[in-house]
């Protein structure tokens, strides 16, 4: 995911994070409401790639991506 890629999902409301822990990568999507970012969705990978893929598999769904 590139930075142009995150910029624009911030706008439609939508942050994805991805940081590692203990050997695997949690990916967390946040989600923006009237009082601030709030977690709407996490999961665990083993590898950096697979978490970004889900992500946008998720938003797809979510967020109009074109």
């Amino acid at each position: 995911m590139e930075k142009e890629d995150i910029q624009f999902l911030t706008k439609k409301g939508y942050w994805p994070t991805c940081k590692p822990i203990n050997g695997k990568w949690e990916m967390t999507m946040y989600k923006k409401t009237k009082t601030g970012w709030v977690k709407n969705k996490t999961r665990l990978f083993n590898y950096p790639v697979s978490a970004y893929n889900w992500a946008l598999d998720y938003l797809e769904k979510k967020v109009d991506l074109c």
